[in-house]
């Protein structure tokens, strides 16, 4: 995901408006012409009582620019002035000419308003910065924030990708007063297996430091090196009796990434439409001037629609999703282009060609589709706020959604949708595949509890299966709930009863399960939920099962931890 097709380049119609500056534009060098510069034709001077404080007139953005020195200040102004036609999206990783940045220096030394610039100060705000919108760290090598950081301040330097997860890590560890440890500096194998050792290194590494001696899960994506890691790290917590139910469910597979894998199996269907329309967005966006040109097409009384399209990136279906549901809005004036723009449809025909009125109708199609995935994708992602309880709410809506579309006329949507299925049923499709501590997460969520799990099963298992689903999960919610209480752990066959008529040895547990669902808002907070009411009113049942939703936390840590290993 290098260069232009990143995630920084998906613009939204907040960014149309900037047209970055171009180094050497020859339009704007200055011409010996009667001793007079070049930069005469962009400005107009203004009149001034004094010969030290002249001052023009930029004709494009009527920005007032100082040139008693002469002309530079005005031709640096040239090079990043958004109104400028004679500038064009030129970008590169080339370092800044010397003269123009003594240009950029004066002017920003020249302002009284402007701070003192701090290159430490700077650097600890950019990793800050990467921390919070938890950017990936080779954004920090990315040309288009180059250049706008240039534009604010030519004197930073940016860090490398290294060096920057360098401070993070150990900007983190000062943060926390030093209890956090620092993942160990071996360089990655090229191989799964040293990779996955490195990876279970990490981890304890990280749980050393942190005292903490009991794990539920560790959540990870689908790679080989993961399966490993996870295997290391569970021999290891066996060896420290710090695991719960056996590790049997220690492996907790990325939601997000499974979702992903799911998407683009079924995107392949439509593949040729996507890659027409990529291309023709790509088209409109290279340049500035292509871009005006792709606005004066646009007619908003029909449209309706005042954003623009912007470009996704190939490997991240979201942005692609995103890229498609602007473009489909816009269809109108893409066809509209392809007659008024005869470069637009000879660059085109070069490959694929324009985009067509079918791949138009199959967007619209599964646009719907897709948004169902964009919003799981988007809720369960989340970083401030527990998602484990939600986990497999997300998966059975979306498991229902794939049965339903898989019965649509449309071909094309039909045969999408059943790849998706087996995609989905190779991790969720046997409640075998499912991983019961989520379960027992989503039990815990006051507005869940077990009904809706069983209910939910229900509309995507068979009979039995969803029956066998809710007698495991029955075990072995008394099962961890025995362990966390500090009682002997049950056996797996001696299962709690979850059944609507109360028993005499009736528990604290089955109170919670057999009380009715809560019904609470969206953003509800199920451990806060927990903290202000189950611990006044059923202290021993409380702590243990708060312990079970708190594992969020620490799987949020640890992804921080291995974050640097990306």
């Amino acid at each position: 995901m290098d260069g232009h097709d990143s995630v920084m380049d998906f613009e939204t119609e907040e960014h149309i408006g900037s047209t970055p500056p171009v180094s050497n534009n020859a339009g704007l060098l200055p011409q010996k012409r009667k001793n007079r510069s070049e930069s005469w034709n962009h400005f107009t001077p203004k009149s001034s009582n004094t010969e030290m404080s002249k001052s023009a007139k930029c004709k494009h953005c009527d920005s007032l620019i100082k040139y008693n020195g002469g002309t530079s200040a005005m031709l640096a102004h040239l090079r990043r002035c958004s109104d400028n036609p004679d500038n064009a999206v030129n970008v590169t990783m080339h370092e800044p000419s010397s003269s123009s940045m003594e240009n950029r220096e004066a002017i920003v030394n020249s302002s009284p308003s402007v701070p003192k610039f701090d290159q430490e100060v700077s650097r600890m705000d950019l990793t800050k910065m990467f921390v919070a919108m938890e950017l990936p760290f080779q954004k920090v090598e990315h040309p288009y924030l180059h250049r706008f950081i240039y534009g604010l301040q030519p004197k930073f330097k940016f860090p490398s990708r290294n060096t920057l997860a360098r401070d993070i890590l150990k900007n983190w560890d000062v943060d926390r007063g030093g209890k956090r440890a620092c993942p160990p500096r071996e360089s990655p194998q090229k191989n799964g297996a040293g990779r996955g050792e490195i990876i279970a290194k990490t981890v304890k590494k990280c749980l050393n430091g942190w005292e903490l001696n009991r794990v539920l899960s560790v959540t990870v994506d689908n790679a080989s090196s993961n399966d490993v890691g996870i295997q290391h790290l569970k021999r290891w917590l066996h060896s420290q009796n710090g695991i719960v139910l056996n590790g049997e469910y220690l492996h907790t597979r990325c939601c997000a990434h499974i979702l992903n894998l799911i998407v683009k199996d079924g995107m392949k269907e439509v593949d040729d439409s996507i890659v027409r329309i990529r291309a023709a967005v790509r088209y409109v966006r290279r340049t500035p001037s292509r871009f005006q040109r792709f606005k004066k097409c646009i007619d908003h009384e029909t449209i309706g629609y005042k954003g623009y399209v912007g470009r996704d990136c190939e490997t991240r279906w979201n942005s692609t999703y995103l890229m498609l549901k602007g473009a489909l809005k816009h269809n109108k004036t893409f066809t509209e282009l392809e007659y008024r723009d005869r470069k637009y449809f000879n660059e085109m025909s070069k490959d694929k060609g324009v985009p067509r009125p079918e791949d138009w109708e199959h967007v619209e199609l599964i646009l719907p589709f897709l948004q169902i995935f964009h919003e799981a994708t988007e809720r369960i992602s989340g970083s401030s706020y527990v998602t484990s309880n939600m986990y497999m709410l997300e998966v059975f809506g979306v498991g229902r959604s794939i049965l339903n579309m898989c019965n649509l006329e449309d071909q094309k949507v039909r045969s999408m949708t059943i790849k998706m299925k087996a995609k989905y049923n190779k991790y969720w499709g046997k409640p075998d595949h499912l991983n019961m501590l989520l379960l027992i997460a989503m039990v815990l969520d006051p507005r869940c509890k077990l009904k809706l799990v069983a209910w939910m099963a229900a509309r995507i298992y068979d009979t039995s299966d969803a029956e066998y689903l809710k007698t495991k999960l029955g075990s072995y919610l008394k099962s961890i709930f025995d362990e966390y209480s500090g009682r002997a752990v049950s056996r797996l066959g001696s299962s709690v009863n979850l059944s609507d008529e109360c028993s005499t040895s009736e528990t604290e547990l089955q109170k919670y399960i057999q009380e009715e669902v809560e019904n609470r808002p969206p953003n509800f907070d199920a451990l806060e939920w927990w903290k202000n009411y189950i611990l006044r009113q059923m202290p021993e049942v409380a702590h243990p099962l708060c312990q079970l939703l708190m594992i969020e936390d620490l799987n949020y840590e640890i992804r921080y931890s291995l974050y640097q290993l990306d």
